[in-house]
């Protein structure tokens, strides 16, 4: 699988009044990483990414199994690491973590399923050139 990785560093909107991050903030990490991901797929595929999302439709959550191993505190940096397994012409498979840069610490692992949907927010096959990229990366 290839890998993809992108960096954080904890800020105060990201913490609690204790300065540790709230749970659901992971999510937000999450997802800009996968975003980037897609982005570098595009670019390397030479496809426009907001053009898919206008004319075809965009992937959504169907699920996420979330591991919370370690809290992040204010001040932490992290490396959100993404890998994409491609499933089918409509569900994809993201592995994420979020690791110390040195990797001696991993805080977050998560598993999310996602599914392409078209306009009509029904599911609806991936585009070609879009599902050729995403296989090619595993």
């Amino acid at each position: 699988m290839s890998n993809c990785r992108s960096r954080i560093t904890i800020d105060i909107e990201h913490t609690d009044c204790t300065g540790v991050v709230y749970h659901a903030k992971y999510l937000n990490f999450l997802e800009s990483a996968r975003s980037q991901k897609l982005r570098s797929i595009c670019d390397k595929y030479d496809l426009n990414l907001q053009r898919i999302y206008c004319n075809d439709g965009f992937f959504v959550v169907r699920s996420v199994n979330m591991k919370y191993l370690k809290p992040m505190r204010l001040g932490d940096v992290g490396d959100i690491e993404s890998q994409v397994e491609h499933i089918s012409a409509v569900r994809s498979r993201w592995y994420q973590s979020i690791v110390s840069p040195c990797k001696q610490q991993c805080f977050v692992k998560a598993v999310i399923d996602c599914v392409f949907v078209g306009l009509d927010l029904r599911p609806s096959r991936c585009p070609e050139r879009l599902a050729t990229g995403l296989t090619e990366e595993i």
